[in-house]
């Protein structure tokens, strides 16, 4: 291999894999479009291993500076009516590129959703497809006004799952799932771009409703607790954590859980770390704390072309008591998470 090569090879992502097992990078392969798309995901910042990543803001930080923030609320529109925050702008998410890509303005945007879960969704696509200076508000709407609490509260539950110890990988690697996005265009900025505007139509769901709890929802980018139990035996999940690395190891998980760090420094989710150890033939289940963080990855993973969905509302649904005196309440949602900031109703709606 001569230096020119050898420079061609760390340049290149991982694209193919040699028995499952040694990786493919050989320069004189043309590069497939989802390894394009892996390697200008990379290029554009990789939001997942920066210091900003999840990019949550507390209430309390976005009330003692809310002239500061343009706010974009993704609710539908008549849980915004419910009740807003003021000089907040009800955007639908198949409009919400459209709306942000064209905003002339020098003021961060902040995000609001019902529980925090969706918003952080759209936020990491935003990081991801190159804009900086977006945040989601940590537990949405719920964490900002008392009148919505019950949107987090009504899931904080427990249930029999056990203590399950996490999983390391077990070294096998997997090719890149293959990525047939339909545009016109060659360039691979354009298809990148094409594919987050695809994400945004598809939207992610927050919401969960008895029924579909009973009936184990399962959604484009988003999963229930019962979906995930129901399916769990089947061979077609691949379930990952998707938290800090002083996760606490007491709490019930899903037997087989394999624990993947994004954050700063970390690089879990790299091209040249772990990425290609998560299975691109089955269905990825993240989890986290309280659906944040996991929402977050998943809009990455999503955008990769991985069949991920994120596990409403994480390890506060089905293990709360397990956790809420083992790790911090900044990433758990508790009682004290919600605050009595004004809000704004239309016709006085209830």
């Amino acid at each position: 291999m001569n230096y020119s090569t050898l420079i061609l090879f760390f340049l290149i992502l991982l694209t193919a894999c040699i028995d499952n097992n040694d990786l493919l990078l050989n320069s004189t392969v043309p590069l497939e479009q989802n390894a394009l798309i892996l390697r200008e995901a990379e290029s554009r910042g990789y939001f997942l291993n920066t210091p900003e990543f999840p990019a949550l803001l507390n209430s309390e930080d976005i009330y003692n500076e809310i002239e500061n923030y343009n706010i974009i609320d993704v609710r539908p529109a008549d849980h915004y009516n419910s009740g807003y925050i003021n000089n907040s702008i009800n955007i639908n998410h198949k409009d919400l590129y459209d709306y942000v890509s064209n905003l002339e303005s020098d003021k961060p945007i902040l995000l609001v959703s019902i529980n925090g879960q969706a918003s952080a969704y759209y936020t990491s696509l935003f990081r991801s497809y190159g804009i900086k200076n977006i945040y989601s508000l940590k537990f949405g709407i719920a964490g900002w006004n008392k009148l919505f609490e019950y949107e987090m509260m009504d899931y904080i539950g427990n249930k029999s799952l056990g203590h399950s110890i996490f999983h390391s990988t077990n070294g096998k690697h997997y090719n890149l799932p293959e990525i047939i996005e339909d545009t016109a265009s060659e360039n691979i900025k354009e298809i990148f771009d094409q594919r987050i505007k695809n994400l945004f139509q598809e939207g992610f769901n927050e919401i969960l409703s008895n029924k579909q709890i009973e009936d184990s929802q399962n959604d484009i980018s988003s999963c229930s607790f019962g979906y995930l139990y129901s399916n769990i035996n089947q061979n077609e999940i691949f379930v990952m954590a998707s938290t800090t690395t002083d996760i606490k190891y007491n709490f019930p998980k899903p037997a087989g859980t394999i624990i993947f760090h994004p954050f700063n420094g970390i690089n879990d989710f790299y091209s040249t770390e772990k990425l290609q150890t998560i299975p691109s033939d089955k269905i990825i289940t993240c989890f986290s704390y309280s659906g944040q963080i996991s929402a977050a990855t998943v809009a990455y993973l999503r955008l990769l072309g991985y069949n991920a969905k994120s596990l409403l509302f994480g390890v506060q649904y089905y293990g709360y008591d397990a956790i809420k005196n083992t790790i911090s309440t900044g990433r758990l949602y508790i009682y004290n998470s919600s605050n009595d900031f004004p809000i704004i109703k239309i016709n006085n709606v209830q």
